[in-house]
Parts: C-alpha cells; structure tokens; sequence
C-alpha cells in the first residue's frame, strides 16, 4: 500500500473513531449474539438470498468492517477507553447459542487483529488493568461451565 493511501485511510479510521464507530460496532457484535434462530427453509421472492444466507453475508461484511477498523491503534484504544474490550472478551468467553457461534468467532477475529496491530501502552495497560479484562472473562467462562454442570 502507497504511504499516502495508508494516512489517508488512518485518517479515515481515527475519524470513525472519533465518532465512536468501532465501540458501536462492538456493542452490536454483542447483541448479534442473542439473534433468533433462522430456519434453513427460505422464502421470499425467488431472486431473494435466503435468510440464513442474507445473515451469513451480514456476519461476514460486519466482520471484514470491524477487523479493517482494529488493524490501526485508534479504534483499540477507543475500545479500552469506553471499556468496550471487555464486551469482546465477554464475548469470546460466554455462552450463546450453537446456531450464533460464527459471532463468536469474530470477536475472537477481531481480538486477534487488536493482538497484531493495537496493543498501545493505553491497551495492555487497560487489559492488565486493576481489573483485568482476561481474568474477568476466564472467571465468567469458569462460571458458565460450573453453572452448566448442575
């Protein structure tokens, strides 16, 4: 990529976050967690993608969305300023049903692109924090599997 290309898209991205764009995405990743079940039988118009489809396509753009916008520091440190990094963890951590685990996923996705590219003093500081963001959501996963034993 050409360095103009680059600061121009940099530029771009600390706009969004200026906007809070990344920490909206974050939350709605969370909330697509608790989507209804879509049967695999579609209807609709013929020339119409089914449901299951139409999310699948969804899933991916949103993904592909929130994955370009964490490869720079910007949207990482927006994400542990509004302390929307726990809600990714949480995510990578709780429990949702097996048909939305593709959202799951993608958190784990982005974490893993805010591993490679956003880890700022502001993050790792935010992330080994007073309360650790890994230790809270390792607690809540050691809870889920408790609490689904009984």
């Amino acid at each position: 990529m050409a360095e103009g290309s680059e600061q121009k898209e940099k530029k771009t991205v600390d706009c969004m976050t200026t906007m809070s764009v990344p920490s909206t995405l974050v939350k709605c990743l969370y909330l697509f967690f608790d989507l209804p079940h879509v049967p695999e039988a579609g209807g609709g118009a013929q020339n119409e993608l089914p449901l299951a489809e139409r999310r699948g396509l969804l899933q991916k753009v949103f993904v592909q969305i929130l994955v370009k916008l964490c490869s720079f520091v910007s949207p990482a440190e927006e994400l542990a300023q509004k302390d929307d990094l726990q809600l990714l963890f949480s995510a990578i951590t709780s429990w949702c049903p097996p048909y939305n685990l593709p959202w799951r996923k993608s958190a784990g996705e982005v974490l893993m692109t805010i591993s490679r590219h956003g880890l700022s003093v502001n993050v790792v500081k935010y992330i080994h924090g007073e309360e650790p963001a890994i230790f809270h959501s390792l607690f809540i996963a050691k809870l889920s599997k408790d609490w689904s034993l009984n």
